[in-house]
C-alpha cells in the first residue's frame, strides 16, 4: 500500500498530523484492509441472500468466510507481522467468533426488520448493526496479540 507512505511522507510538514497518523498507522491500515473485504463480504451475502435465494445463515457464513480468507492475506502487512500457529489459530478464532456473533446480529435484526421494512431495507440495516462490533474486537484482539508478539523479539 503504497499510498500509505505517500501519506505519511506529506503529512510530515504537519507535525502534528504525522504524530497522530503514526500513533494510529496499525488502525488505519487494518480499517482500509478491512473496508475493502467488508465490501467484497458484503457484496457477496447480499448476491446469495437477495438474488440467489440461499437463507441468510449460510450467506452470511460463504460471506464471512471469503472475507476471513481475504484479510488473512492482508493481515501480515497491517500488523507488520508473521504468523506462526497460535497467530493463525488466533486469527482463526477471532474469526470464527465475529462469524458467530455477525451471524446471530444480523439473523436477529432480519427477523424483527424484514416485516416491517421488506426484506432488502432490513439486510442493509441487520448488516450495519452486525458489522461494527465483531469488527473492533477482532482488531483488539489481534492486535494486542501482535503487539505482545513484537515486544518478546
Amino acid at each position: 500500500m503504497d499510498y500509505l507512505k505517500k501519506l505519511e511522507k506529506h503529512l510530515e510538514k504537519y507535525p502534528d498530523l504525522h504524530r497522530l497518523f503514526l500513533t494510529h498507522k496499525v488502525f488505519i491500515k487494518y480499517f482500509i484492509t478491512s473496508f475493502l473485504s467488508l465490501a467484497f463480504e458484503i457484496g457477496l451475502v447480499y448476491l446469495l441472500f437477495i438474488y440467489g435465494g440461499m437463507e441468510i445463515f449460510w450467506s452470511n457464513v460463504l460471506g464471512m468466510t471469503a472475507d476471513f480468507i481475504f484479510t488473512y492475506f492482508f493481515s501480515k502487512y497491517v500488523f507488520d507481522s508473521d504468523y506462526d500457529q497460535k497467530g493463525f489459530l488466533l486469527y482463526l478464532g477471532t474469526s470464527i467468533l465475529g462469524m458467530a456473533l455477525n451471524t446471530w446480529i444480523l439473523t436477529g435484526s432480519l427477523a424483527y426488520f424484514k416485516p416491517r421494512l421488506g426484506k432488502k431495507p432490513a439486510f442493509w440495516l441487520g448488516k450495519i448493526f452486525a458489522t461494527g462490533i465483531p469488527f473492533f474486537l477482532k482488531y483488539f484482539i489481534r492486535k494486542y496479540y501482535f503487539f505482545l508478539k513484537k515486544r518478546k523479539k
